[in-house]
């Protein structure tokens, strides 16, 4: 048995959907999926015109990447009043959970107002 792949998956479905003359330009999944280059690759090979596929990820898989990149952050030492290096990663922990909150509650009143379309509340 072959190893999962996302990406051969997406290329897969991609194919599928055309067969049935479905061609999809947005695909939803979590952070680190490489199935939308999958879906982009179908289309690039197969089609006569440029297909460009958008990669958007759903709010529990997005707002877990809030969190990392949090606490991936470079954050200075005078950042934060703790002085040990357990303490800073903690109060770093603390101020993700918070970004992420925050964030979320941002996401579902866009989901509220837009009735499940985030992009129609979104003004630039």
């Amino acid at each position: 048995m072959k190893p999962h792949s996302e990406r051969k998956m997406a290329y897969d479905i991609a194919e599928e959907l055309s067969k049935e003359v479905i061609l999809d330009r947005t695909i939803t999944t979590h952070g680190d999926t490489q199935a939308y280059l999958g879906m982009t690759e179908f289309y690039k090979q197969h089609l006569d015109k440029v297909w460009t596929v958008t990669r958007k990820a759903d709010p529990q898989h997005l707002s877990i990447t809030y969190i990392k990149k949090t606490r991936r952050s470079g954050w200075s030492k005078s950042m934060s009043v703790q002085t040990t290096l357990k303490a800073r990663r903690e109060a770093c922990a603390a101020l993700s959970m918070d970004i992420r909150t925050r964030c979320n509650v941002i996401i579902e009143k866009l989901i509220e107002r837009g009735n499940g379309d985030i992009t129609s509340q979104l003004h630039f």
